[in-house]
């Protein structure tokens, strides 16, 4: 959180955010002007340690990010195509980011509408007609077998948590 805090606090940053997934981590900046000054600091806040240089990295400006982003959120670049939980993992992400104040309300109302035409496009497609979740996916055969509830009332203990186990129980 500190490094995003001192990356938002960069002038030409006006909001920033980290998207961590299952299989991405992610870092989000909007600015105005010069957008290879932004770029710079973020490699540095967040790269800097990465073993190899940057063009292992996928670096994205402009509608390239909201083709991104709608591709992600709708599960399109995940292995289970049309799954859920990056959605769930998006959210929060954006609650991070409110937290440490490093986005602005109307930021958040535009993602807010980049999700909605994600969620769109899933159930208009027969994605909907299937498991969304990785962990209903790997459960299902197993609980379709069993009492699901008698399981889930049982001597069970979870300490930590994340959206992924969230959404499965």
């Amino acid at each position: 959180m500190a490094c995003l805090k001192n990356v938002h606090g960069q002038s030409e940053i006006h909001d920033c955010w980290i998207w961590n997934t299952c299989n991405r981590f992610e870092v989000y900046a909007v600015t105005e002007g010069n957008t290879a000054s932004c770029e710079e600091s973020l490699l540095a806040a967040f790269f800097d340690e990465l073993p190899g240089d940057a063009d292992c990295l996928n670096i994205l400006h402009g509608e390239e990010v909201i083709h991104h982003l709608l591709r992600t959120l709708s599960g399109l670049n995940s292995g289970l195509p049309g799954e859920t939980d990056v959605e769930g993992q998006f959210e929060c992400s954006l609650k991070v980011a409110e937290a440490c104040q490093t986005i602005r309300e109307e930021t958040l109302s535009a993602l807010e509408s980049i999700m909605d035409v994600a969620k769109s496009a899933r159930f208009q497609t027969h994605w909907s007609d299937f498991t969304p979740s990785y962990c209903l996916a790997a459960l299902e055969g197993a609980l379709a077998r069993t009492d699901r509830g008698h399981i889930l009332s049982g001597p069970v203990t979870l300490i930590g948590s994340s959206n992924t186990s969230r959404s499965c129980f």
